[in-house]
């Protein structure tokens, strides 16, 4: 099946209708609502952050090199076609833990005046990070867990596998197309066949 495009989507609706059912949601105006659009850019991330180092992953979630944004872009970027063999992508993450290592904080402040909580996301009472009954939180200057930047050049894919925390996942596309399946929970460790849902994110939604 594929999912039904929503646009103008409710607190309420979205909880009820998409989070309380298991029920994915394809929103299609949020990322239009944001201060700025120049964040869809990888030209915008490259005046940014081009020198800055990040994490780059094979297609689950094996750590292959660290380096700098303009060195990955330089080696896998705009091909076509898409570099042979296994193309890895940038994860670039918020820090979780007192390690020392190449985390997204300071890029996430940076980032902070262009981007805003996706409009239909609730604004408060969240399990993960944990928050008393009516205590807001901003996703745009909190700590959420798996907040992080993606970038991924063309032929880049990470195979199945289920989310860490049993958590609800936003992505934010701000450019290109991504191929997604997802299978129903009911399906086991290791579903076989065709998947529940299939689908195309375009730019911009």
């Amino acid at each position: 099946m594929k999912l039904a495009r929503d646009h103008a989507l409710q607190n309420e609706q979205f909880v009820l209708e998409h989070l309380a059912a298991s029920v994915p949601a394809l929103v299609s105006d949020a990322i239009l609502r944001w201060p700025s659009t120049r964040v869809g850019s990888v030209e915008f991330f490259i005046e940014q952050f081009g020198d800055w180092p990040v994490q780059v992953y094979d297609d689950l979630f094996e750590l292959q090199a660290v380096c700098s944004l303009n060195d990955y872009l330089d080696g896998f970027w705009g091909r076509s076609p898409a570099v042979a063999g296994p193309v890895p992508y940038v994860r670039w993450y918020a820090q979780l833990k007192h390690l020392d290592f190449v985390w997204a904080d300071e890029a996430f402040k940076r980032l902070a005046p262009y981007w805003a909580r996706p409009y239909f996301l609730p604004a408060s009472d969240y399990l993960l990070p944990q928050c008393a009954a009516g205590q807001e939180r901003d996703t745009v200057r909190d700590a959420f867990p798996g907040k992080g930047i993606f970038l991924s050049a063309a032929g880049a894919c990470t195979r199945l596998h289920r989310d860490p925390w049993c958590s609800d996942a936003v992505l934010c596309q701000l450019s290109g197309r991504k191929r997604f399946e997802m299978f129903r929970p009911e399906r086991g460790p290791a579903p076989q066949g065709e998947a529940d849902i299939q689908d195309v994110l375009e730019s911009g939604e």
